[in-house]
C-alpha cells in the first residue's frame, strides 16, 4: 500500500485488556482513507498469523523518532 512508515503498538482496552493498533504514516503526507485502511489490514491478514494482525489501523502525520532515526517505542 501507499505507506511511508508504520508501527504496531499495544493499546489498553478496558474490555479485552489490550489490542494491537497499527499507526500508519501515508506516503507523501496525503490523508489516508477507508480504502487504504482496509488494504493495510487485508495485507496484514495475508502476511501475519491471526494473533499478530492489528485490530485497527489509524493514520498519523508522523511517528516519534529517536535521535538515531529509529522509531521511538517508549513514551509514544
Amino acid at each position: 500500500p501507499r505507506v511511508r512508515m508504520s508501527v504496531v503498538r499495544a493499546r489498553k482496552n478496558p474490555i479485552t485488556g489490550a489490542i494491537a493498533v497499527a499507526e500508519v504514516v501515508p506516503e507523501g503526507g496525503a490523508p489516508g482513507g477507508p480504502e487504504l485502511k482496509q488494504e493495510i489490514l487485508d495485507r496484514c491478514r495475508q502476511a501475519l498469523p491471526r494473533h499478530k494482525v492489528p485490530a485497527l489501523a489509524q493514520f498519523v502525520q508522523s511517528l516519534a523518532m529517536t535521535p538515531t532515526g529509529k522509531i521511538a517505542r517508549r513514551n509514544a
